[in-house]
């Protein structure tokens, strides 16, 4: 269990238990948003040959499993 703010960025692998709650708004006159992109672990393998932008995508697949929090300078 962790807190987690506005601009966080993480990886969640299959079959990983998750939920994300809030208690009150980050910021009480901005609209409360998450953005959720659920991608199928094949597409990125059959993405990687082609195209060396996503090569890195292989090496962080594997430790998705137990979860990964990206630092905001990564993210950026």
């Amino acid at each position: 269990m962790a807190n987690y703010d506005d601009g966080d960025l993480v990886l969640i692998g299959p079959n990983l238990p998750h939920t994300w709650f809030s208690r009150e708004k980050i910021a009480m006159e901005k609209p409360h948003i998450a953005l959720v992109v659920w991608v199928h672990s094949e597409w990125t393998k059959r993405l990687t040959p082609n195209w060396i932008e996503f090569s890195l995508i292989q090496s962080v697949r594997p430790r998705a499993g137990q979860g990964l929090h990206f630092s905001h300078a990564l993210r950026e």
